[in-house]
């Protein structure tokens, strides 16, 4: 957690650097992420034809637990999350319940849970977003200091700025789930 402000400096930087080159209208940008870490079926040959920028932005950033919320980077994954939150009592309020996928793969493009029907889409969980936009700048986008952007980073799927961290809502849990068995063997006894 303490490299962040380099990491996203780097990040930075390496487009700064893509502006200077005058490849902007010319070459796009993604991420240097290999395209087989992807969740998805198809292969990404996209990124063949474009400035990869290196993002290494993998580490838990805070818990708040007055405020209910964690700031975290994007690439950090939902075994991790649920590693480091539910021993502390906390999930976050849309749990995704696929160890492999990121945080910033749930929050730049669309996720439900078994939960949706009480906290909604993870997007409606967030509290703030940053992001490093194509002109080089950090930019902390909440609902109130920019209203457009928030409401329309989610299924943006990052062609809106490089997400470099996220704030979002976590809820309490306890060490197990209370699970009542109710045999039925027929239609009628289930109904």
């Amino acid at each position: 957690p303490h490299l962040h402000g380099k990491r996203v400096a780097e990040v930075q930087r390496q487009i700064k650097a893509w502006n200077a080159s005058g490849m902007r209208g010319q070459k796009l940008m993604c991420t240097a992420r290999s395209p087989w870490l992807s969740m998805s079926v198809r292969t990404a040959s996209f990124k063949d034809e474009c400035n990869r920028i290196k993002c290494q932005l993998s580490d838990i950033l805070h818990l708040d637990e007055e405020k209910m919320t964690l700031r975290s980077e994007p690439m950090v994954n939902m075994g991790a999350m649920t590693q480091y939150l539910v021993p502390k009592g906390y999930q976050l309020a849309v749990q995704i319940e696929m160890e492999d996928i990121t945080l910033g793969g749930v929050v730049m493009g669309c996720a439900i849970e078994t939960n949706s029907h009480i906290f909604g889409s993870i997007h409606e969980t967030i509290v703030a977003y940053d992001i490093v936009t194509a002109d080089g700048e950090l930019r902390h986008v909440t609902k109130e200091n920019n209203p457009e952007l928030f409401h329309a980073l989610p299924w943006s799927h990052g062609t809106l700025g490089f997400l470099v961290a996220v704030e979002l809502k976590v809820i309490p849990v306890k060490p197990y789930v209370h699970v009542t068995y109710v045999p039925c063997h027929t239609k009628a006894d289930f109904c």
